[in-house]
């Protein structure tokens, strides 16, 4: 890090430092008006199957994607320090529309992207199975350390954390027929815990450029081990279909 770098950043905790009654004010008071980007998950994928092997994981049946099931706890959607402070990336101001529809937009694109059925969609042209499920938590908050608004300058000689970032996700998804029975059910669960100095880039980056950076490396995570855990069910599942359709 260059001298202008460090020079720049301590004006800046200066600053923090000089207006730290009217910060925490304003966090407190108007934390839900910090951002307006509006947040749609993104399957972020550490290890996506290469085109030429899609045919062999691909199970021969076609799924119908119904609605998910929200039942996440409503503080994972809130801002403000009643919900444990700092700003959430899934509250109604930065979330583009309900969660349980555009997170099963994201799962259903995930599925088709990785060839996983031989169709999926969220019509019913004739499908055998149905695939439902609920999410139990989906949420990440970025939350700035009280001692940060008043004693930021310190950090630049002792790196103590001025912020941090948790969430999780935990996802379950089931396959079902078209009678109502349940075929098999898949859960993925990841979660996370970020804290930043004033040395680390996170720490300066706009809320704006990437609030949801670690909720969807969880989701992808989440999704990696759901399509895992169908994948070493594909023969099960086609041995129900057959014997479901004779």
């Amino acid at each position: 890090m260059n001298n202008t770098s460090i020079f720049n950043r301590m004006i800046t905790s200066v600053h923090l430092s000089g207006l730290s009654m009217c910060a925490l004010g304003l966090t407190v008071l108007f934390s839900g008006c910090v951002s307006t980007a509006k947040y749609t998950p993104t399957i972020k994928d550490k290890m996506p199957v290469p085109s030429d092997q899609l045919a062999s994981v691909t199970i021969p049946v076609a799924v119908q994607m119904v609605k998910l099931v929200d039942v996440s706890p409503a503080e994972d959607k809130e801002d403000g320090w009643l919900y444990g402070s700092g700003w959430s990336v899934t509250s109604p101001e930065r979330l583009k529309g309900p969660l349980d529809v555009i997170l099963k937009d994201a799962i259903m694109n995930d599925f088709k992207e990785h060839g996983l059925f031989k169709e999926v969609s969220q019509e019913n042209p004739g499908d055998l199975l149905k695939l439902e499920g609920k999410v139990y938590r989906f949420y990440q908050r970025r939350e700035h350390y009280l001692w940060s608004l008043c004693c930021g300058l310190l950090g630049i000689l002792i790196p103590f954390p001025l912020m941090k970032e948790e969430g999780e996700v935990n996802i379950e998804l089931t396959l079902t027929r078209f009678d109502g029975s349940t075929l098999r059910s898949y859960r993925g669960q990841s979660s996370f815990l970020k804290r930043c100095n004033f040395y680390e880039s996170r720490c300066n980056e706009s809320y704006d450029s990437s609030p949801a950076k670690y909720l969807d490396e969880a989701l992808g995570d989440s999704m990696a081990q759901i399509r895992t855990q169908i994948i070493k069910d594909k023969d099960v599942i086609v041995q129900r279909i057959s014997q479901q359709t004779r």
